[in-house]
Parts: structure tokens; C-alpha cells; sequence
């Protein structure tokens, strides 16, 4: 088999095991998949299909090279151009990890062909969303307060530390 059927077959029985996204934005209210939720199930059909993969950084583009190992000369390049994220509350070598992480799973979303809600397509029509109120610099002070492995719980829990009035209101809650 050549490594396009071998994929194929293997983005086919990836289909049909019905993955569930354990990823949530709470803020803009949608779930996603996270590489724990594919990547495990994606290793044990590549090693049935014998296929690998390889992904790496070179220059300014990540990339993801699937190779058919029964013939190496055979492979398949998926790429993707990198883009710079300034996460508040972490240090530059967790946002250059948060970076490595969201293309390594974009790319493999792209390769296998997993389905995702289509964001802005879901939007048209839509795209004047209410924005809800932002914490109060009271609630601001506070958090500055908290420690680093603390705001690494916030951000986990809510995906930033530009939290909304209400988010604010559950943190201090908890905190408190």
C-alpha cells in the first residue's frame, strides 16, 4: 500500500471513533480538540497502517512529515507558517511552548482531516457579540497578588488572565 491509502485508511477509522474535544474556551464558548484527545489514537493507527510521523520546527514553518515506513522514500509534508504569541502571564519560553503546541495540533487536524466547528463561519451574522464587562481594577490588584503556579491554574481554567467581571468574581471566590 502506498502512503496515501495508508492514510486514508487511517483518517477513515479515525473518523469513525467518534473523538470527543475535551478543550473549552470558556470565553468565546466553544470546545476543541486537545492533542491528548487524537494523538494517543493517531500513534496506535500510524503503527497498524506503518506509518510515523515527525514533527519539527525549521526556520520560520512547522512542519509535520508522515513517513510510510515499509518504503521511507514515500512521505507526505504538512506545513504551517509560525505565528508569535504574547500570552500574558507566562514567560516567553511557555508562550514559544503554547505556540509549538497549538501548531503541532493544527497540523495534525489538517493531516488526518479531524473535524472542527468552522469559528467564523458560525459567527457570520453574529459578529457583533456583546462583550461582557471586564474585571474591576480591584479585582485586577488582587490577581497581580497571586503566584505564578496560581495564575498558571487561571489561565488553564480559562485560557487567559484577561478575565471578565464575572470570571474574576469565581476567582476570588476561590482564592480567597
Amino acid at each position: 500500500m502506498n502512503i496515501y491509502e495508508k492514510l486514508q485508511n487511517c483518517r477513515v477509522e479515525l473518523q469513525k471513533m467518534n473523538l470527543k474535544k475535551t478543550g473549552e474556551n470558556k470565553f468565546a464558548g466553544f470546545k476543541y480538540y486537545e492533542l491528548a484527545d487524537f494523538l494517543p489514537t493517531v500513534n496506535e493507527l500510524f503503527l497498524k497502517h506503518k506509518l510515523a510521523s515527525n514533527f519539527s520546527i525549521i526556520e520560520n514553518e512547522a512542519i509535520l512529515t508522515i513517513v510510510n515506513v515499509e518504503k521511507p522514500e514515500e512521505f507526505l509534508r504538512f506545513a504551517s507558517p509560525i505565528a508569535e504569541a504574547n500570552i500574558k502571564g507566562c514567560t516567553p519560553v511557555q508562550s514559544l511552548g503554547g505556540v509549538h503546541t497549538y501548531l503541532k495540533r493544527y497540523l495534525y487536524i489538517n493531516a488526518l482531516e479531524i473535524v472542527e466547528n468552522d469559528l467564523f463561519d458560525g459567527k457570520v451574522g453574529d459578529m457583533e457579540v456583546e462583550k461582557e464587562k471586564p474585571m474591576s481594577d480591584s479585582q485586577k490588584e488582587f490577581l497581580n497578588t497571586l503566584s505564578t503556579e496560581e495564575k498558571r491554574q487561571i489561565i488553564k481554567k480559562y485560557g487567559t488572565t484577561e478575565l471578565t467581571f464575572k470570571q474574576a468574581s469565581e476567582v476570588l471566590k476561590e482564592y480567597k
